[in-house]
C-alpha cells in the first residue's frame, strides 16, 4: 500500500504544480483573447468610414476610366476627321500645283507669243519706215 500512496502523493503533487502553472497560463490566453476582441472591434469601428471611403474612391475611379473611354470614341472620331482633313488638303494642293503649272506653262506661252508679236510688229514698222522713205 506504501507505493500506492506514493503513487497518488505523487500525482496529487502533480496536479497541483500544474494547476499552479495552467491555471495563470489560462488566465493569459483569456486576457489576450478579450484585448484581441477589443481590439478587433475598435479595428471594426474604424476602418468602416475608411473602407466606406475606399469604395466611393474605387466608385469614382471607374467612373472616370469610363469617361476616358468615352473620350477615346471621341478621339478616334476627331483623328478620323484630321485625316480626311489632310488627304482633302492633300488632293486640293495637287489641284493647286497643277492650276499654278499651266499657269506657268500659259505665262511662258503668252510672253513668248508677245515677244514674238512685238517683234513681228517691230519689224513690219521698220520695213514700212523703209518703204515710205522714213
Amino acid at each position: 500500500m506504501l507505493i500506492i500512496n506514493i503513487a497518488a502523493a505523487v500525482i496529487a503533487l502533480t496536479l497541483l504544480v500544474l494547476a499552479a502553472f495552467l491555471i495563470p497560463a489560462i488566465i493569459e490566453v483569456r486576457k489576450t483573447a478579450i484585448a484581441t476582441r477589443n481590439f478587433l472591434s475598435m479595428a471594426e469601428i474604424e476602418l468602416q468610414p475608411a473602407l466606406k471611403e475606399l469604395r466611393q474612391l474605387l466608385m469614382e475611379l471607374k467612373d472616370m476610366a469610363d469617361g476616358a473611354a468615352g473620350g477615346m470614341e471621341e478621339v478616334k472620331i476627331f483623328m478620323s476627321s484630321l485625316g480626311e482633313t489632310g488627304r482633302n488638303i492633300h488632293s486640293f494642293n495637287a489641284i493647286l500645283g497643277n492650276v499654278a503649272g499651266f499657269f506657268t506653262k500659259s505665262s511662258f506661252w503668252m510672253t513668248t507669243a508677245m515677244t514674238a508679236g512685238k517683234f513681228m510688229f517691230d519689224s513690219l514698222k521698220k520695213k514700212r519706215r523703209q518703204s515710205h522713205g522714213e
